[in-house]
């Protein structure tokens, strides 16, 4: 058969029919389903036997276990194709908006946290200034990462810093540095005060023993380290939570406890404080984040490749700030 004369693959198919099987699916039932999207459940049943029959194959089981509609072999693989053209669909949806929003010379929108923010967005700013001056590059500011990859999947955002691992999501990152957790304390004795910039003394595990911990509300950098010290059995007690850095560094040098901080948010170190690293924690990954369906602009290209070599310099200069024993 010639090629101009071929059907078109399953002649009848509409999007609407992916939308009520991914909703059925998530959903677990018609009623849910119909819930969701504001049909009636009759519309969805109506929607689903549709596809089923252009199909020719049984895509859900209407009496699954537990009395919840689950969907059949033939139906996964089907909601999984629907689930990438469903996000395809949406990801058009926001680059025109984006481009509504922004015009034909465009722009960038990027999320970042504090530490990250301090280090590494001037030179941001002057080297993506310098390679695209027509092209405006805006940061969105915040404590921490929580809710700027929510930003990059709905499109208020074109890309974002955050800590690794990346939540599930449409999504594509890269990580630019490795920041190591440090554990920073008063001295316990005049004597062993040292100086700034002098950098971390190893120490074991059970330092988490001897003093409470001070540490961020919301990061989840720091719940990682927390649940490595779970799986060692080490118990330790939180005193005080906050997501500012300077706030955690003051309740240390007050004796309150020991403050649980990556190094990069550790800008000043008073003379009576010490550092610790401890060999058997987590580094934080500092990484951005973008919507994998997104059309990919070469500004933004740029961006990831200025980002990365600026991270590569960074994570050498505080190597040498701070150092941390290898």
């Amino acid at each position: 058969m010639d090629r101009e004369n071929r059907q078109p693959a399953w002649p009848g198919v509409e999007l609407r029919h992916f939308v009520a099987l991914a909703a059925v699916a998530e959903e677990a039932s018609f009623n849910g389903a119909a819930r969701r999207l504001g049909y009636t459940q009759s519309a969805i049943s109506h929607q689903i036997a549709t596809l089923e029959r252009i199909l020719g194959r049984q895509l859900v089981d209407r009496r699954g276990d537990n009395g919840r509609t689950t969907l059949t072999a033939a139906g996964r693989i089907v909601e999984a194709h629907a689930a990438a053209i469903n996000a395809s669909i949406t990801a058009a949806q926001l680059d025109l908006q984006a481009l509504l929003e922004s015009g034909d010379g465009g722009g960038l929108r990027i999320g970042v946290y504090e530490s990250v923010g301090s280090r590494l967005v001037p030179g941001l700013l002057r080297d993506f200034a310098s390679a695209f001056p027509e092209t405006a590059l805006e940061f969105q500011e915040a404590v921490n990462d929580a809710g700027l990859v929510d930003a990059v999947e709905v499109g208020a955002l074109d890309a974002a810093f955050c800590v690794a691992p990346i939540p599930d999501g449409p999504f594509e990152s890269m990580e630019i540095l490795s920041d190591p957790f440090l554990l920073v304390r008063r001295s316990r004795s005049p004597a062993r005060r040292r100086p700034t910039g002098r950098g971390a003394r190893r120490a074991p595990l059970r330092i988490f023993g001897e003093q409470e911990l001070l540490c961020f509300r919301t990061c989840r950098g720091t719940e990682l380290v927390l649940d490595v010290l779970r799986a060692h059995r080490v118990e330790a007690g939180i005193a005080f939570r906050s997501d500012q850095n300077e706030t955690l560094l003051a309740a240390a040098a007050a004796g309150l406890g020991a403050a649980l901080l990556p190094r990069m948010a550790i800008s000043e170190l008073s003379p009576t404080l010490e550092l610790h690293h401890v060999d058997e924690l987590p580094s934080r990954g500092v990484a951005i984040v973008w919507h994998a369906h997104r059309t990919r602009l070469r500004e933004l290209d740029a961006f990831l490749e200025l980002a990365s070599t600026l991270g590569r310099a960074l994570a050498a200069d505080e190597q040498r700030r701070l150092p941390v024993p290898a």
